[in-house]
């Protein structure tokens, strides 16, 4: 599954990276791609989705009052609900790293300003969250 849907999330990383855009066509294709991949077997539906809950509560939230954008709002839906695995230790992983990719690649942006206000695309820490939750797993 991860040799399919890693390399599509990597895609949409470089989008955003050069466009801070992530188009509906790239996450319509991760969801696809995902779809197909999952393990049936293992896959607990309840569980995915009451975390596919909390993370769009979370997100929306962060898109309305701090300017997270609705593509990394969608994009965490989709990683949330087919991706990453439904326990609470890995998302800990995962929002660590994201969080630490995003303020380094912030600091680098600002050049060391922290006051300068920066649009900060948020898709390649967001591989980078999601590579060290599926090793780490």
């Amino acid at each position: 599954m991860h040799f399919v849907v890693l390399p599509i999330l990597a895609w949409i990383a470089l989008v955003d990276l050069r466009t801070h855009r992530i188009p509906n066509r790239a996450l319509l294709i991760l969801v696809i791609a995902s779809l197909v991949t999952t393990d049936v077997r293992s896959f607990t539906f309840h569980d995915h989705f009451y975390m596919t809950v909390i993370v769009l509560s979370v997100a929306i939230f962060l898109s309305i009052f701090c300017g997270l954008g609705m593509g990394d709002v969608k994009l965490l839906g989709v990683l949330a609900i087919f991706v990453l695995p439904s326990q609470a230790d890995t998302y800990m992983i995962f929002l660590l790293t994201v969080a630490v990719t995003a303020s380094a690649h912030a600091l680098f942006l600002s050049r060391g300003d922290l006051r300068k206000s920066l649009q900060i695309p948020l898709a390649p820490a967001i591989l980078c969250g999601t590579i060290v939750t599926l090793i780490a797993k």
